[in-house]
């Protein structure tokens, strides 16, 4: 509900009008307030205040003081003279009157500077457009003048060339006349000798990393190159450090070898280096994408699973004989990674293929 603020006291000059209004603890951003030329609204919370005034005023000019007991309304006089009263006493119908032409020359004042603010926008990007025109043509300009006075002095620098050129010819040539006839004229313009051709040979230094090289970084790819290399000696199989036999991708699968020894000792991540070293090496051999989807079941990766299972059963069409077991490993390895994706249906498709291949 409503109050109606009807205590308010108010006083005037020549040329402005004060009204007080007692109103405690107003917030800046609860506080509404419309006015027009003979009309004030101020809406706070429960209270309202409304006013339809005697003579106009410029709206534009009223200031709004909110001090800690009191709001304060300073409101300037379109014409300066002293006022009777600040109110006019109106009807219903005038007073439903006012507030719809108040609100509608708002409205009117509001469509008016939108156009305004929207007018000023378009004319500082045409501003704005022009100014870049006016420099590119200057841009534009400038460099065309350079480039002018460099092709003049290219052009200066070649007739000067042409005629020394010239000079040495015709020197030349009276030279070998002379030289015939046992004369003693030498030429005092000597023909410079062609230069020797040769070659530049340069090389690139190794790089690990794909980007450039920078002194600020050497720190830090340093420190993460030192901690990969822990890393895969922490595994127990580094490449670079295997003999001539152990790096034959068949030694690798051999029982009996240091390399089959991780999936007992469950070393997942020596394995998964072995087995990555040995699809490198022999990348059409499906035996080490069916081990790499078994590593990386232990690990839990399942989309890495799934992907070389993928590969390993591609790499083993035909179906024949000789792979149905193998085919149904695979299967049975790529069901389990489909089930702990939730992926059921897929799940259910390789087990099929499994059971069906060993029947």
């Amino acid at each position: 509900m409503l109050i109606s603020v009807n205590n308010y006291t108010w006083k005037q000059n020549y040329e402005k009008i004060h009204i007080s209004l007692p109103l405690k603890n107003v917030q800046y951003s609860k506080l509404h307030l419309f006015i027009e030329s003979r009309f004030i609204k101020l809406n706070f919370c429960q209270y309202i205040f409304e006013v339809f005034l005697k003579h106009s005023i410029i709206s534009s000019k009223t200031r709004c003081i909110i001090k800690p007991n009191e709001v304060v309304l300073e409101l300037v006089k379109t014409i300066p003279e002293e006022w009777e009263t600040l109110h006019e006493e109106l009807d219903k119908k005038g007073t439903i009157e006012i507030k719809k032409q108040a609100i509608q020359k708002k409205q009117e004042n509001a469509t008016i500077l939108k156009e305004k603010n929207e007018k000023e926008k378009t004319d500082r990007k045409h501003f704005l457009q022009e100014y870049q025109v006016s420099r590119y043509k200057e841009e534009k300009e400038k460099i065309c003048h350079l480039k002018d006075q460099q092709k003049k002095k290219a052009l200066e620098e070649l007739t000067i060339w042409k005629g020394n050129l010239k000079d040495t010819t015709y020197s030349s040539n009276i030279s070998k006349k002379n030289f015939k006839n046992n004369d003693k004229f030498v030429s005092t313009i000597p023909v410079p000798f062609p230069r020797n051709d040769g070659k530049i040979q340069f090389s690139f230094s190794s790089r690990v990393f794909s980007t450039p090289k920078r002194e600020s970084k050497i720190a830090e790819e340093e420190e993460w190159l030192k901690k990969e290399a822990e890393a895969i000696r922490a595994t127990g199989f580094i490449p670079n450090e295997l003999t001539e036999e152990e790096k034959n991708p068949m030694w690798l699968l051999n029982k009996g070898t240091w390399v089959s020894s991780f999936f007992e000792k469950e070393n997942y991540l020596g394995a998964l280096n072995a087995f990555l070293y040995g699809r490198t090496v022999a990348p059409k051999m499906h035996i080490f994408y069916i081990k790499l989807a078994e590593t990386y079941l232990k690990l839990n990766q399942y989309c890495k699973t799934i992907e070389n299972a993928t590969v390993a059963l591609e790499m083993l069409m035909p179906v024949v004989r000789e792979n149905k077991n193998l085919r149904a490993e695979v299967y049975k390895v790529r069901a389990v990674a489909y089930k702990n994706i939730d992926e059921n249906l897929l799940s259910a498709a390789d087990c099929k293929s499994a059971r069906d291949l060993l029947i």
